[in-house]
């Protein structure tokens, strides 16, 4: 699309721009007979245009910066624009012998060149003020051409210098339009053109598009200031309490592998006591005993067998004893002679009832022993369970502490993870909020420049 279609310009109101600087057909008269004229001083009124820019210091520096970034030396970058200015001139004369009246091809040209310009970074002071020395120049080379002329001289000044206010009207709306635009702000979207104008004629609505643009902005930019800071602030007390917690944890998982270590330790302890309660001591040669249990069960069968041994002592002196009754009487009949038999007898019989008496002793004191060695098997089997379930408890308990542990282990590990991204979250808090500051102060830039 051209600029001049996308500016919304028409041939009527270009009509209106001509009309403004008195573009009429008059003037097209008085310059399409000097075409020859302009083709014969271009060349020398473009030299001193430019022998006077490159003497003026702004103007030379911002061609020397410019032919450095663009890596071309000065003197070709002048000639370049001299050829360009010289074609230009005598364009001019063309144009208003061709009796197009200057129209939208031709405007579109100058329209290219503020564009340009504004894309060259030219100053639009440079610009301007090249159109004054080129109207000096202008007058200088019609005196030297026309010296006894005055009257024709300032028709063909006035003709030119229309031409020139018209040329630079386009140039400048170029310029200013793309700055716009260079700035990322799409003029076409924001005004709604009403008629037959141009998009000049609306600028109005660029100035109360950016007053409300700029003060929505700072409402924008003071909300996110002060979110910013909030979420600093609730980040930075995220992070203390994050760090706590972790701090929290880690002595709580210390503390858990403390307590993994006394109930691993009582654990040990109590296998080796089930094992001490369910095997024997071993022996000198390293032969395992019977167990504890069993030998006291066999202690208490030997004292059953024992027991019955003194009943039948028991009985053995009781049935001497009858015996040494029976002698006794024997003794007694057989008088003198069985005197001694009788001694005898008598003291058999009282060994037999001394025997029996201890026999009883025995056999109550080996009933005694067995009923305590019976009593001591029954403890022994209970205290053996009991071991055997402390055991068992101990284990479990060493399970699930082990367990626990590794579950707070992964809990720490998360923590600490949390606490780092939480550490991340304070930090770009912190970068939010620097960031609204900056926001803030490039509004209340825009905001004085408003």
């Amino acid at each position: 699309m051209s600029l001049s279609k996308s500016y919304n310009i028409t041939a009527q109101n270009l009509a209106n721009r001509r009309e403004f600087v008195g573009l009429d057909d008059k003037t097209l008269n008085v310059l399409s007979g000097l075409h020859g004229w302009s083709q014969r001083v271009s060349k020398k009124l473009v030299r001193d245009l430019y022998d006077h820019q490159f003497a003026c210091t702004g103007t030379r520096d911002f061609y020397e910066r410019f032919a450095s970034e663009h890596g071309v030396d000065l003197q070709t970058l002048r000639a370049h624009l001299e050829s360009n200015q010289a074609a230009y001139f005598t364009g001019i004369f063309a144009e208003a012998a061709r009796g197009s009246g200057f129209d939208l091809d031709y405007l579109e040209q100058r329209l290219t060149v503020g564009k340009t310009n504004n894309q060259d970074d030219l100053p639009l002071k440079w610009f301007l003020g090249s159109y004054i020395e080129l109207q000096n120049l202008t007058r200088k080379y019609l005196f030297r051409s026309f010296p006894h002329r005055p009257f024709y001289r300032a028709k063909v000044e006035r003709a030119l210098f229309a031409i020139y206010n018209y040329d630079m009207q386009a140039i400048t709306d170029a310029y200013c339009i793309d700055l716009v635009d260079s700035l990322g702000i799409d003029i076409q979207q924001m005004i709604e053109l009403q008629g037959d104008y141009d998009i000049t004629d609306n600028f109005s609505s660029v100035k109360a598009f950016m007053n409300d643009l700029v003060g929505n902005l700072a409402s924008t930019s003071e909300a996110l200031n002060k979110s910013s800071e909030a979420l600093a602030d609730s980040a930075g007390t995220l992070a203390g309490q994050s760090q706590s917690q972790a701090s929290s944890l880690q002595a709580a998982a210390a503390a858990i592998v403390h307590i993994n270590e006394s109930v691993s330790a009582t654990s040990r302890n109590a296998e080796k006591a089930n094992d001490i309660t369910t095997n024997s001591s071993t022996l000198e040669d390293g032969s395992e005993g019977d167990s504890v249990v069993s030998t006291m069960n066999q202690i208490s069968e030997s004292s059953k067998q024992i027991s019955n041994i003194t009943t039948l002592i028991e009985e053995i002196a009781f049935r001497t004893n009858l015996l040494a009754l029976n002698a006794a009487v024997e003794a007694a009949r057989a008088g003198e002679h069985g005197r001694g038999f009788n001694i005898v007898a008598s003291e058999v019989g009282q060994l037999a009832q001394r025997s029996s008496q201890a026999a009883q002793e025995i056999k109550g004191l080996i009933e005694e022993g067995g009923a305590k060695v019976e009593e001591g098997v029954s403890s022994v089997e209970k205290i053996a369970q009991m071991i055997s379930d402390i055991a068992n408890a101990s284990r479990e308990q060493t399970a699930g502490i082990t367990e626990i542990t590794n579950t707070v282990n992964d809990i720490d590990a998360s923590t600490q993870s949390n606490a780092q991204q939480t550490e991340m979250m304070n930090n770009l808090a912190r970068e939010l909020s620097d960031q609204a500051a900056n926001v803030s102060t490039m509004v209340q830039k825009l905001k004085r420049a408003a």
